[in-house]
């Protein structure tokens, strides 16, 4: 089911997700980076391109999360294709280059579309993420039984390849990235309700080499993929009936010298399961952190608070007065 192309709007829209000051910096920059990738970045998509080619058939319906200024889109030969982003610098050169295609400045985090889709592709923005859960949940409201996620993101072994390229100026620099695992990923879907497919690793050379590349990547990634650049997991809706609503979660947030941080564990915590309890335990500190807890937990009425001040420095005192 498509969508009919809307407005890009010019801001992150609200209500805003936890973390609303990470994905920002990640907004601003973007708002501010090349719309055009150099010529190592166009090899490499062309590559990524190829693979996706493989997968999606190309009557079917792709949703892109973090799509960008679309070069990833553009190079599939489906016309039923939407795309989310946090710039919309991007998207605009998105919308001119996919005509026929939907774009949405929205975060991932607090995806809102009326469609489904056949395919989700998330290609070299999960690291970018501030909550990949909350973004794996999101994604179930926008499939279907036969959906398919395909994601793909860089091996850690290339980590300071990576730092040298940017160095260079062969590599567009990005904002601050996490550097999830394959296992990571493959945790954070079956928390989500997803059920892993398959896993695959591919490309030794993001790059042609004069034609050297095509050799590494067709002939020696399949025997070599613990060196590859790119993971590949792809992954489908699971049956199982999601629990959230009976589960609740307890947090212990140890605390001793914290007063400065306080407020903000809260303001970046998200909410867990049918309710969130924070259970904050203050150790003699010697600054005004009892003092700043008393003061933030009525600002977080949504939040389950509670305050635990230790009166002893031996582990029975901790027990007795952590069970109040």
């Amino acid at each position: 089911m498509g969508l009919a192309p809307s407005t890009v709007s010019a801001s992150i829209p609200s209500p805003p997700v936890f973390g609303r000051p990470e994905l920002q910096k990640v907004a601003d920059f973007y708002e501010n980076a090349p719309l055009e990738a150099n010529w190592a970045g166009r090899n490499y998509r062309e590559k990524l391109a190829h693979y996706l080619r493989l997968m999606i058939p190309a009557e079917c319906s792709v949703l892109e999360i973090g799509c960008g200024s679309g070069e990833l889109l553009a190079q599939l030969p489906n016309r039923n294709v939407t795309g989310i982003d946090l710039s919309a610098h991007q998207l605009a050169r998105a919308r001119q280059r996919l005509p026929y295609g939907s774009f949405h400045v929205q975060a991932a985090e607090e995806l809102a579309l009326d469609a489904t889709f056949d395919y989700i592709v998330i290609s070299d923005t999960l690291n970018l993420a501030v909550d990949v859960q909350a973004i794996f949940r999101a994604l179930q409201k926008v499939s279907h039984p036969g959906t398919r996620l395909i994601l793909n993101f860089h091996s850690n072994l290339w980590r300071p390849l990576f730092v040298a390229a940017s160095s260079l100026r062969i590599k567009a620099k990005q904002p601050f990235t996490n550097w999830l695992t394959v296992a990571d990923t493959r945790n954070l879907l079956r928390l989500s309700d997803w059920a892993l497919i398959k896993t695959e690793h591919r490309i030794l050379s993001p790059v042609t080499l004069l034609g050297l590349g095509w050799v590494l990547n067709r002939c020696l990634a399949p025997l070599l993929p613990w060196l590859c650049l790119s993971n590949f997991v792809v992954a489908r809706p699971s049956n199982r009936i999601p629990s959230e609503s009976a589960t609740s979660v307890s947090i212990v947030i140890p605390t001793r010298n914290e007063e400065g941080h306080i407020e903000d564990a809260l303001r970046r915590l998200p909410r867990m399961g049918s309710s969130t309890e924070v259970i904050f335990v203050e150790g003699h500190s010697r600054d005004g952190t009892w003092a700043e807890i008393q003061r933030v937990i009525p600002l977080y009425p949504h939040f389950r608070c509670l305050a635990i001040q230790q009166t002893g420095i031996d582990r029975k005192s901790t027990r007795l007065n952590s069970s109040h």
